[in-house]
């Protein structure tokens, strides 16, 4: 084995063991003598089924790549520890043997070197969309590549070594690079990993172990896979239930939107007493609460389409052409016709100085050819005019009464507030009075003597 570690991995328990291993040693003494390769390798101890005890180059630092090696003949100890290619009994060079015969450990190539696509074929992964699904893929090719390109096929095995030594002569010839920390365990879990799958606790030389074998692949692969497939689960959870809160935030300030424009349009449109007021002074019929709620309606629509300011909707009257539409004069469309006209028109009479014409005789001008649809054009102007009076009146009177009513409301606080500060200073002055009072002094004692006796 060439290094010292569980020395109970090279022992044998029972008698069937001790004579298994006493024929492999029989076989590998056969086989060098021979001249076959089959030679028991780690250090005659282990041949012996007794712990190896020995570390080669223990005591000595294990070198970086690209640093000097120990010269030759330095302390008479440098042909001990170069590195020599295994060989065989005749002294021709062994090639790597692979440890399970079936090039399972052999990164670099062989019978099982296939394309990493192929060899990792994704699952369907029903959790997943096609999306995650090609990321994930992209992300285990390139895992793949990575571990590709740190796996690595180990110095052949010689006689007295195990994978210490190999790692050992791998980082000395500058091949890769480790602490000796790192080297002692890496060594240990190969060991211990091809032992378990071999079925025996010995190298044999010119075998040749990997880092990691196509089992160890295949796990860590999984192991990713499970990890980054999880990672995207949890990352699409935590988006949709972003996506969620975002939409309830944004659900929520659509309501308060909405009852904003309902509360300033149904400020904006005069009331229903205005309105059957109005119709009457118009020679209009119909439900002035139907009426109202048609007008209401198209200044809402005025709102979502941009074209009312909130200074518009503060005024006591909507624009004249929710009066058209809502009282069922116009459509959406002629008012809209009848607007680009009018513009124009004013357009036209700016060049002169002059003042563009009204709304309504543009439309009666538009509609001259249907008598009918003048004569609601005209109604409904009379509508609007009647409104607007009896609204801007009403406005006014509710200006007026809500600053009567502040008054009021301020008198009433003040009093309140001038109670409560008169109070209060009673109450301080009467602390302070009880304050500056001495204090009372006891009464005298009143002893009690008995009667007097005679003398």
């Amino acid at each position: 084995m060439g290094f010292q570690d569980k020395p109970d991995a090279a022992r044998v328990e029972n008698t069937e063991q001790q004579a298994a291993a006493q024929a492999a040693s029989e076989q590998a003494l056969k086989d060098a003598q021979t001249g076959k390769a089959a030679v028991t390798t780690g250090n005659d101890a282990a041949a012996a089924n007794l712990p190896d005890t020995t570390i080669v180059g223990q005591g000595t630092e294990v070198k970086p790549a690209g640093t000097d090696q120990k010269p030759a003949g330095a302390d008479g100890e440098a042909a001990k520890d170069k590195v020599q290619p295994a060989a065989d009994a005749t002294g021709n060079v062994l090639p790597p043997v692979d440890i399970y015969d079936d090039k399972r450990n052999n990164p670099e190539g062989g019978d099982k070197a296939v394309d990493p696509k192929a060899a990792d074929a994704p699952p369907k992964d029903p959790e997943l969309n096609d999306e995650q699904r090609k990321a994930l893929d992209e992300h285990m090719t390139k895992y793949k590549q990575e571990l590709d390109s740190k796996n690595f096929t180990l110095d052949p095995i010689q006689k007295g070594w195990g994978p210490y030594q190999s790692l050992e002569s791998m980082v000395n010839s500058g091949k890769i690079q480790m602490t000796r920390a790192e080297l002692k365990e890496e060594s240990y879990r190969i060991r211990d990993r091809d032992f378990a799958d071999m079925g025996r606790n010995y190298y044999k030389v010119g075998e040749a172990p990997v880092r990691w074998n196509e089992a160890e692949l295949t796990k860590k692969m999984e192991t990713e896979r499970a990890a980054v497939k999880q990672q995207m689960i949890k990352a699409e959870e935590e988006r949709k239930v972003k996506e969620a809160e975002e939409a309830k935030r944004k659900e929520e300030e659509a309501r308060v939107q909405a009852e904003q424009v309902a509360k300033a349009v149904d400020s904006n449109v005069p009331k229903v007493e205005i309105i059957a007021e109005a119709q009457k002074a118009a020679g209009m019929t119909g439900d002035p609460g139907q009426l109202r709620d048609r007008i209401k309606e198209h200044v809402t629509k005025e709102v979502n389409a941009g074209t009312l300011t909130p200074e518009d909707l503060a005024k006591p009257m909507p624009r004249v052409g929710a009066i058209y539409v809502g009282s069922g004069v116009l459509t959406g469309e002629e008012l809209q016709a009848g607007l680009a006209e009018q513009a124009k028109r004013k357009e036209e009479a700016a060049k002169t100085g002059a003042e563009g014409p009204k709304l309504g005789d543009v439309l009666k001008d538009l509609h001259k050819d249907n008598p009918e649809k003048v004569t609601g054009i005209e109604q409904a102007s009379k509508l609007y005019e009647s409104m607007k009076v009896q609204a801007e009146k009403q406005r006014a009177d509710d200006l007026a009464k809500a600053e009567a009513d502040a008054k009021v409301k301020a008198e009433a606080d003040a009093k309140v507030k001038a109670e409560a500060e008169a109070k209060a200073k009673a109450e301080a002055d009467a602390k302070a009075k009880a304050a500056k009072q001495p204090d009372p002094q006891p009464l005298p004692q009143r002893i009690e003597q008995g009667p007097r006796k005679p003398i």
